[in-house]
């Protein structure tokens, strides 16, 4: 019996990349009932399936994959058409999700770097995934980030779609956690949630995100709202 790995080294190369999860999923699944559990993420599931679904219909520029409260989106390389699209179904799978019913916040980041991914046997593997995760779960807040390598990238020549010049994103100096130095600021390109999406120049997430604030009585978690709503804020939510 074989049971070594086969790898298909066409499938490696340069790829766009979000990765979200759900904030507070671990706490939640701890001190809720299976079924609420499910119901949570099966909402999530249904909204992610539904950015699938639409892509799909458009342009097959992406690969979408879930695994337990984790989300992650990919492209087949690095060109300014992939991550347009990337971006556009990251951003619409993070409004949807955040504003159905009573809220499920998410926070997520963006990359651009070497990626192996293939789908058939389920394999997945980048220099950069496992420091994506990272970015993204130490963010102290709910929201969608890019890192240093999808900045630069962003910003080559051929690209030419400078991330701080982007109408949904901002630069901001988010707080972040360390496991030595506990919380501390990085600088980031933060979407800004909601702002294509004013209403008589009210951004309809601040209000949501207060009412999810209110419910959860969790200090770390009311601390994360806190910090997306003072970014909003700052911005002119």
């Amino acid at each position: 019996m074989n049971d070594s790995l086969e790898l298909d080294w066409s499938k490696i190369g340069r790829k766009w990349v979000s990765y979200f999860d759900l904030l507070g999923f671990k706490s939640f699944v701890c001190e809720h009932p299976p079924q609420s559990v499910f119901n949570t993420y099966s909402i999530c599931l249904e909204e992610f399936r539904q950015q699938e679904k639409r892509e799909k219909t458009w342009t097959s520029r992406l690969e979408f994959i879930h695994f337990s409260d984790s989300f992650l989106i990919y492209t087949s390389d690095d060109t300014a058409g992939s991550w347009v699209a990337l971006e556009s179904a990251s951003r619409w799978f993070f409004n949807l999700v955040l504003y159905r019913g009573d809220g499920f916040p998410l926070r997520g980041a963006m990359a651009c770097d070497e990626f192996y991914a293939d789908r058939k046997m389920g394999s997945f593997l980048a220099k950069r995934l496992s420091r994506l995760t990272i970015a993204e779960r130490s963010m102290t807040g709910s929201g969608l980030c890019s890192p240093p390598s999808a900045i630069g990238r962003m910003a080559d020549t051929g690209i030419n779609l400078p991330a701080n010049e982007r109408l949904n994103y901002r630069e901001w100096n988010a707080p972040t956690t360390t496991s030595k130095r506990g919380v501390v600021e990085a600088h980031v390109v933060a979407y800004l949630i909601g702002e294509s999406s004013r209403i008589s120049v009210q951004n309809i997430y601040v209000p949501k995100l207060e009412s999810m604030a209110q419910r959860d009585n969790r200090p770390d978690v009311k601390a994360k709202y806190s910090n997306t709503i003072r970014f909003l804020k700052h911005f002119g939510g």
